[in-house]
């Protein structure tokens, strides 16, 4: 038969024929059946015509994403200025404490030295042991500093990977 029940999209669907002025109907085989009109939204195959082009007005998948995209490089970009002076501050401290573990070294290599601790030597012996007790309390205050800054950046990454709440209750547990 031809009725409304026997027409068939040529995407093999059934569709419903319409009733209004500007239906036509389209033989696209022996038994298939198309109906074509302005409104149509489905095409030959049975696929959305809005979704197959850009200029329907449909956004492209990839595209929703930009801003996203952009927003997450403004932030990331934020995050880096706003940590910028903590690791200026980290990398400061780091290149002292390696200033003071070489002097500290080369303080050891001379008291590793027999020479140093003849009678002779006595006013360097006691000029190196003092500098060597004060390179020890430096570097462990530097130390000390060192650890309560990386705590503080690696908490400063915490908020911003995890949010406000991860990164506070990382610090009381």
């Amino acid at each position: 038969g031809s009725g409304p029940s026997d027409t068939v999209a040529a995407g093999g669907r059934d569709k419903v024929a319409g009733s209004g002025p500007s239906d036509a109907v389209v033989a696209s085989g022996p038994d298939r059946v198309e109906e074509s009109r302005p409104s149509d939204t489905v095409a030959a195959g049975g696929r959305d015509k809005v979704g197959a082009s850009c200029s329907s007005g449909m956004v492209p998948a990839g595209a929703a994403t930009a801003p996203d995209r952009r927003e997450r490089r403004r932030l990331a970009a934020e995050e880096r200025r706003r940590i910028a002076p903590l690791r200026r501050e980290i990398d400061s401290l780091e290149r002292r404490l390696a200033a003071l573990e070489d002097e500290r070294v080369s303080i050891e290599a001379a008291l590793a030295d027999a020479a140093v601790y003849d009678d002779a030597e006595r006013p360097r012996l006691r000029a190196l042991l003092v500098r060597r007790g004060r390179l020890r309390a430096e570097i462990a205050e530097i130390e000390s500093l060192w650890l309560e800054r990386s705590g503080q950046l690696e908490a400063m990454h915490g908020l911003m990977a995890h949010g406000p709440t991860a990164g506070a209750s990382r610090e009381t547990g």
